[in-house]
């Protein structure tokens, strides 16, 4: 984060000289009165008095376009920073989740708002003020010690007022946010099981869940209202007795003759400007803490996900498959689910997974595709270890059907083309090959129709057809999908099985996790897991036969390095 605020340097440079600025032209104020009361008056000189308006408005007036030339300095600061870490900032969050569930990153999108509010609102421009703070204070000295001593009273009292804000608020927010998370994550999970909860009676519990959750964060955000309403009172009301305080200390010192009545006012005016971004500090404590609190989470979320290095383009790689030594379970989790797993597939091979429940067949699936980052070992795409690079580049050539399929918010050639603005002819091209194309055309605006919540309700079969389409768009190398078979009828299944024969002859590496045997006509190879290991291993027929009690041959192994051998076609 460091880094990137260095590149806002200009502007905040910039915004500091017209801070220096502003602030040397609001003495043009009390220096009016000065004149206005030991000059004017005394010598009744009307040409003076014009003199010094128009000198004095002249003045006020470019204080006025200075400080609208920071304000949208600050403001282009705030856009910049945004400009500069949003693209970052999305890829680190989906890699950070996904590899830390429990971790709360999906809250860097409010902790970058949060951060570009402060730096383009009042917030900093407080704190660009703070220093003048001293200056002021040492000119109403300058006039005379007793009412430098009221004003340093004041601003001592205010700074006061604003730390005990933030001590007295701090935990209260904190706690708050948890609690808002917490009701957030409730309220997220009912809606997605939304016809569950109604049919089963759940609703009346759940909402009780919620709701204390909801209970416990407004009772936070009371606490810290009223904490801070009652300080801002305070902050007003000690504001006017100060004024009151300067004003009758200089009327006391004028009565004695020791300073001017002109020198009275002035110091009032000073004093109110010097104690102002004491005030707004006051008023924007709870942006600059939200700014802090977000800038320490950011800085986090990229210190632990570093940027991805620019890598050359790699060409498309070949169809060649090695696992060696993976090791690897459910991100956060010290155990792992599958252990010791070994594989090598050539082009035009299809791999079938098949075990129990809970056996790691989807692990597998989402490890092998880098869903999930391994423990141990590695999976390598013609020599590309997947799991050091990122998806962009190479997740083109990456087919992935996971087993519960969400299709995101768009067209159906968005979610099939990836969101890419491809050409219709890949897109169709894709559709035919899962067997989807008449489907779609049936839809109201065919491949323009609209899915998602403000678009066409799609069926679990119907999701998982355009997902299979998703994976096969741009002709993947590698393909790995998990229960494709799932949702599907016979005439879906049957399209798929002839969509894998077509792929598996193009030379694409296939891998399948079912449950089925109805697939297995086309799949060249099975792997049979158990408890995370590989339990056999080799062509289909042979692994069958074992699995329903048979004594088949046993399947080829390199002794050398216990990787089973699979024969490309």
């Amino acid at each position: 984060m460091k880094s990137y605020l260095n590149a806002l340097r200009p502007h905040f440079l910039a915004v500091i000289m017209f801070s220096v600025v502003i602030n040397a032209l609001v003495m043009a104020s009390p220096l009016y009165m000065l004149q206005l009361y030991d000059r004017v008056l005394s010598s009744r000189s009307v040409e003076t008095l014009i003199s010094l308006t128009a000198i004095t408005t002249f003045l006020l007036l470019t204080m006025a376009a200075l400080d609208l030339l920071r304000s949208k300095l600050l403001v282009r600061a705030g856009t910049v920073l945004h400009q500069r870490i949003a693209d970052r900032l999305f890829d680190t969050v989906l890699k950070r989740t996904s590899s830390h569930p429990r971790e709360p990153s999906r809250e860097a999108q409010k902790d970058l708002y949060d951060l570009r509010q402060f730096i383009s609102g009042t917030g900093l421009v407080a704190l660009i003020d703070a220093p003048w703070v001293i200056i002021f204070l040492g000119a109403i000295f300058a006039m005379h010690s007793l009412l430098g001593m009221v004003a340093l009273v004041g601003a001592v009292g205010l700074f006061a007022l604003a730390m005990l804000a933030e001590f007295s608020t701090r935990d209260k927010i904190e706690s708050s946010r948890k609690a808002t998370q917490h009701a957030e994550r409730c309220m997220s999970q009912s809606v997605n099981n939304a016809d569950t909860l109604r049919v089963m009676g759940m609703v009346p519990d759940m909402s009780k869940i919620w709701r204390a959750g909801q209970d416990v964060a407004v009772s936070y955000q009371d606490t810290v209202s009223e904490r801070l309403g009652s300080l801002a009172s305070v902050s007003k009301a000690m504001r006017l007795l100060l004024q009151m305080a300067m004003l009758g200390t200089g009327a006391w010192l004028a009565a004695k003759q020791e300073i001017t009545p002109g020198f009275m006012i002035a110091a009032s005016i000073i004093m109110g400007r010097a104690l102002a971004p004491v005030e707004q500090a006051l008023g924007a404590w709870r942006g600059f803490s939200a700014a802090r609190r977000g800038y320490q989470r950011l800085n986090m979320l990229f210190t632990v996900v570093p940027e991805a290095d620019i890598l050359m383009e790699l060409p498309v790689p070949a169809a060649k498959l090695v696992v060696k030594g993976l090791f690897g379970g459910a991100p956060g989790s010290s155990v792992p689910i599958l252990k010791n797993i070994n594989l090598r597939l050539g082009p035009g091979t299809i791999l079938g997974i098949v075990g129990p429940s809970a056996s790691g067949k989807s692990t597998l699936a989402r490890l092998l595709v880098g869903v999930w980052p391994a423990a141990s070992g590695d999976v390598r795409l013609d020599g590309i270890d997947l799991g050091s690079l990122d998806g962009g580049s190479l997740g083109a050539h990456i087919g992935y059907l996971p087993q519960e399929v969400d299709l995101l918010e768009g067209t159906v050639k968005d979610n099939i083309s990836r969101f890419s603005n491809a050409l219709s002819d890949p897109t169709v091209k894709a559709a035919k090959l899962a067997g989807i194309h008449d489907m779609v055309l049936n839809f109201p605006n065919g491949y323009d129709t609209i899915i998602g919540p403000k678009g066409v309700v799609l069926s679990g079969g119907q999701k998982q057809r355009i997902g299979l389409a998703r994976a096969f768009f741009g002709d993947p190398v590698l393909i790995v999908m998990d229960e494709p078979d799932s949702h599907l009828d016979d005439d879906s299944t049957r399209a798929l099985v002839r969509a894998l024969d077509t792929l598996k002859k193009e030379g694409r590496v296939i891998v399948v996790t079912t449950h089925r045997s109805t697939m297995m006509p086309v799949i060249d190879s099975v792997l049979a897991l158990r408890d995370g290991q590989i339990e056999v291993v080799g062509p289909t027929k042979e692994v069958l036969l074992k699995l329903r009690g048979g004594a088949p041959p046993k399947p080829q192994i390199n002794t050398a390095s216990a990787e089973p051998v699979m024969v490309s076609q």
